[in-house]
């Protein structure tokens, strides 16, 4: 990187300590979401209660 863009190691640095903050922020805010449209189509779906969400244990 340091040959093909022209940064030096202490831009490299940085770049790298930009995309884990960034990446961690996405990851966070994606997991998030996914949270809020589950709880959203649940209860769009599932009005009356009539959906069991408890996980199906299978005897072996």
């Amino acid at each position: 990187m340091v040959g093909v863009l022209g940064f030096d190691p202490a831009g490299v640095a940085l770049l790298i300590a930009i995309f884990a903050l960034q990446d961690s922020f996405g990851t966070a805010c994606n997991v998030t979401g996914d949270g809020a449209l589950t709880l959203m189509l649940e209860g769009l779906f599932n009005k009356n209660g009539e959906l069991n969400l408890a996980p199906i244990v299978q005897a072996s």
